[in-house]
C-alpha cells in the first residue's frame, strides 16, 4: 500500500487495471492516463454521481504516478474538510500530482478557496498537475473566490458515467476473481436483483461474501448468498 503525505494511504487494488471502465468511459480513461503520464502543469476535473468510481480513479492516478517514480498525494475532502487549509496545503506545491477528491465540499468556504487559489499559484509554475473530482463540473459549482473559479473553469473536464447492469455484473465477477474466489453469472445476477446497485454497496457485499465463503468453506451459490445476506 503506497503511503502518502499527511499519513493517508491508498486503498489496496485502486489502480487502472482493475477499474471496470464501461463503454461510456473509454475516452475519459484514455485522457486520464495521458494526464498522469505527461509531467506538465494542468488541471483535470472529473465529475460524476456518487458511487461511480471517482475516488478509485483518483487513487489509481496517484498509484500510477508513484509507480513512475514521481510524487503524488491524495486528499479526500470528506475526511479533511475540518482541517486548517493553510496548514494542510503547505508545501504540497512540490507534489507532482495532487488529487483532491469531493472538492465541492470545501469550494464554498472562503478560507479553503483562498488556500487552494494560493496552492494553484505556487504549484503551476513548478509543473504541478491537479486532479480534482466533484459531483458536478466546475461551471455548475459555487466557488467562494472568483479568481479560483476562473482557474477551475479552464480545466480539462470529463464526466464519469455509471455502469449499466450488465457491466456491474461483470465488474462483480472480475473483482471476485481478484479477491481469489469464483462468482458465477447466476450468483452475480441474483445479487443485482436484490441489492442496492451503488458500486460501494456492491463491493461491500462482495467482501462480505468473500469472508463468509472462507469462514464456512463453502462455494458461492445462490442459496448461500441468500443465507449470508438474509434475503
Amino acid at each position: 500500500m503506497k503511503q502518502l503525505v499527511l499519513g493517508l494511504s491508498l486503498r489496496e487494488h485502486s489502480d487502472f487495471a482493475n477499474f471496470h471502465v464501461g463503454e461510456k468511459n473509454q475516452e475519459l480513461i484514455s485522457a486520464l492516463k495521458d494526464f498522469c503520464s505527461v509531467p506538465a502543469a494542468a488541471v483535470f476535473w472529473l465529475h460524476g454521481e456518487t458511487q461511480t468510481g471517482r475516488s478509485h480513479l483518483l487513487e489509481a492516478s496517484c498509484t500510477a504516478v508513484n509507480e513512475s517514480g514521481t510524487s503524488a498525494a491524495y486528499l479526500p475532502m470528506t475526511e479533511l474538510q475540518n482541517n486548517n487549509p493553510d496548514a494542510l496545503l503547505e508545501g504540497l506545491e512540490s507534489v507532482n500530482l495532487l488529487a483532491i477528491d469531493d472538492a465541492e465540499i470545501v469550494l464554498q468556504d472562503a478560507h479553503w478557496a483562498k488556500a487552494l487559489f494560493h496552492l494553484y499559484n505556487r504549484g503551476q509554475p513548478l509543473g504541478q498537475r491537479l486532479l480534482i473530482s466533484a459531483k458536478r463540473p466546475p461551471a455548475q459549482l459555487a466557488v467562494a473566490l472568483p479568481d479560483l473559479k476562473s482557474r477551475l473553469n479552464a480545466a480539462l473536464v470529463y464526466q464519469l458515467s455509471g455502469l449499466n447492469d450488465d457491466e456491474r455484473k461483470h465488474c462483480l465477477m472480475d473483482r471476485a476473481r481478484l479477491l481469489g474466489f469464483l462468482m458465477s453469472d447466476d450468483v452475480a445476477s441474483y445479487v443485482l436483483t436484490r441489492a442496492d446497485r451503488g458500486m460501494n454497496n456492491l463491493m461491500s457485499i462482495l467482501h462480505t461474501l468473500d469472508r463468509e465463503t472462507l469462514v464456512h468453506q463453502r462455494k458461492l451459490t445462490v442459496p448461500f448468498v441468500k443465507s449470508v445476506m438474509d434475503w
